[in-house]
């Protein structure tokens, strides 16, 4: 089990109703990749005995290694997110990590390919691929590279106007899909729509290497289209619905 180590929060504020930035520091480096995200460790007890523990992507580059910022949406009464949107400037916090498939040590492994790249994030999964675009590793794809964000609302998480002011001059195109609410299960009907956009481009065009993060029941589905349309490099970070689930789903003509 990794050792937990810390980090003191310098400074935060509240961005929309729902998300509040946090920008941490810390003594040691983290080593981290952008994309990748740690395990707080909240000190809070839950049921079954337990302590609260949530794992957070870190939304600001790695050329910094002794700061980064978290994005937290606050999810009810949820212990995690409220403790984080409670937490007080200059209290330290105890976490591991980093973790995370978006990138191995501290860079992105060399075989990504220069272009294109196709990076989709779902509702609060758009951290991890703030953090992803402007990583130095991700340097080499960022000029071809489409990206999506997929959310149920404006005012779900993070503001428009805060994440094209962190990614711009990072991508080809960006675009912003309000899809069916989370709990809903039209949601997965709803990609296939997607997908079909994606498939539809010229062979030239399509992704040599995917990126997705957020809602796994869409997560999923779209790593199974992907693998169809040819893409070989796909990397996953589900948010929640962890749990890949086999169900039909709408043919897509690629």
């Amino acid at each position: 089990m990794a050792e937990p180590t810390t980090a003191r929060l310098a400074a935060a504020c509240e961005l929309g109703k729902n998300a509040r930035l946090l920008q941490f520091t810390s003594d040691a480096p983290l080593n981290f990749s952008g994309g990748q995200y740690i395990i707080v460790h909240t000190g809070i007890e839950i049921e079954g005995g337990k302590t609260a523990k949530r794992a957070y992507s870190i939304l600001s580059g790695d050329r910094n290694q002794h700061g980064f910022e978290l994005g937290v949406r606050r999810i009810g009464a949820g212990p995690g997110s409220n403790f984080m949107h409670r937490l007080p400037v200059g209290t330290a916090i105890s976490f591991t990590g980093a973790w995370g498939k978006f990138g191995v040590g501290n860079r992105l492994e060399p075989n990504i390919p220069a272009a294109p790249a196709l990076v989709v994030a779902t509702d609060t999964g758009i951290t991890a691929a703030i953090g992803l675009l402007n990583s130095e590793g991700f340097r080499q794809c960022a000029p071809q590279a489409d990206v999506y964000w997929i959310l149920e609302s404006g005012d779900y998480f993070l503001p428009e106007s805060f994440v094209r002011e962190r990614i711009h001059g990072c991508y080809r195109n960006f675009d912003i899909r309000f899809a069916p609410p989370v709990a809903s299960a039209a949601r997965r009907d709803w990609l296939a729509d997607l997908l079909d956009e994606i498939g539809s481009h010229s062979l030239e065009n399509r992704p040599g290497a995917a990126f997705l993060a957020g809602d796994g029941t869409l997560v999923f589905a779209m790593r199974e289209r992907l693998t169809q349309l040819g893409v070989a490099d796909i990397r996953i970070e589900t948010f929640f619905n962890h749990q890949e689930k086999k169900t039909e789903t709408k043919a897509i003509a690629f």
